[in-house]
């Protein structure tokens, strides 16, 4: 028994939406550091990317046998782009976290730019800065 292109479209449209409010619980996560909720939050998208991937398959296949438009195309295609965005926010936040945590690895280790160092006269002199951190105990 085959299952109507309509009724593919529904479930995926139902999964993308359940994909945008774990887009919008990652946002939160990010946000507030939760890295536990973080994890659930991934393994929930993998579960519902995988059948979506397999409902756009059979979706595609049936739109081959009929190649009528199914009413759903537009409603889709608008959460698709709405999911797009959210995870647009999401990339951007979980970039901006990696340049913040580089950038406080860099200044632990003491790593990255040279320092500028200001002598009495306020001119700029060679040599070395003290490092905020200095790894004794």
């Amino acid at each position: 028994m085959m299952i109507s292109i309509d009724s593919i479209v529904e479930r995926e449209i139902h999964l993308i939406s359940l994909l945008s409010q774990l887009a919008d619980r990652k946002r939160q996560a990010l946000i507030q550091n939760d890295l536990g909720e973080l994890r659930r939050v991934t393994e929930l998208e993998e579960a519902a990317a995988k059948e979506l991937k397999q409902l756009e398959e059979a979706r595609l296949h049936q739109a081959g046998l009929f190649s009528n438009k199914s009413i759903y195309d537009d409603e889709l295609r608008q959460r698709v782009f709405e999911l797009k965005e959210k995870n647009d926010f999401n990339q951007a936040l979980l970039g901006d976290a990696l340049a913040y945590t580089r950038f406080m690895l860099q200044t632990i280790a003491g790593t990255g730019m040279k320092p500028t160092v200001y002598g009495a006269e306020g001119k700029v002199q060679d040599g070395t800065a003290q490092r905020i951190f200095d790894g004794r105990g």
